[in-house]
């Protein structure tokens, strides 16, 4: 892909990742940019590579694994703010600052969509009714924890009372 061709979110990415001199791991930035544009929308290509700039991770790895969490979840998750996202691109003349979902007008409350969305099958919204399950949930319900003795450990679990009784008659 020439940098002719690429939308200008893309672009912008390409200059971050080069002003800020990203490990490439030896490959040019057009490739890792190839990649992550397979993966993810242009927008999210650019806010991936400024989200690595705000964790600190300035890899070009880094901006793949950060891509690859967003579409698991189904959206992108930012935790810079348009404050940084001025200050990180001040220096870049080509860089116009971004707007971000929460600064943007509401479109209908609807999530953005992954580039290649999965059915949920637990997602259920009944129509005509306030049911709601979220689609992307973060954590399982934790489920208590119970150890089962097997005749091993229960003998174990015997001789260390069995010493401990001795040694407390002491």
């Amino acid at each position: 892909m020439t940098a002719f061709s690429l939308p200008q979110e893309a672009h912008q990415a390409l200059i971050l990742v080069q002003g800020y001199s990203f490990d490439l791991s030896g490959r040019p930035a057009n490739d890792w940019l190839d990649d992550w544009l397979r993966t993810a929308r242009p927008a999210w290509v650019r806010d991936g590579v400024i989200e690595a700039l705000y964790e600190g991770r300035y890899k070009a790895v880094s901006v793949r694994q950060i891509l690859q969490l967003w579409n698991r979840r189904g959206e992108p998750v930012r935790h810079f703010n348009r404050e940084f996202v001025r200050i990180a691109c001040r220096q870049f003349d080509e860089i116009q600052l971004v707007t971000l979902p929460s600064e943007a007008p509401a479109r209908g409350n609807q999530p953005i969509e992954p580039l290649s969305p999965q059915p949920n099958p637990k997602a259920e919204v009944s129509a005509g009714s306030a049911s709601y399950r979220p689609i992307y949930s973060l954590h399982r319900p934790i489920q208590p924890f119970k150890p089962e003795l097997t005749p091993v450990s229960a003998s174990l679990w015997t001789a260390r009372r069995t010493k401990m009784r001795a040694l407390a008659a002491r």
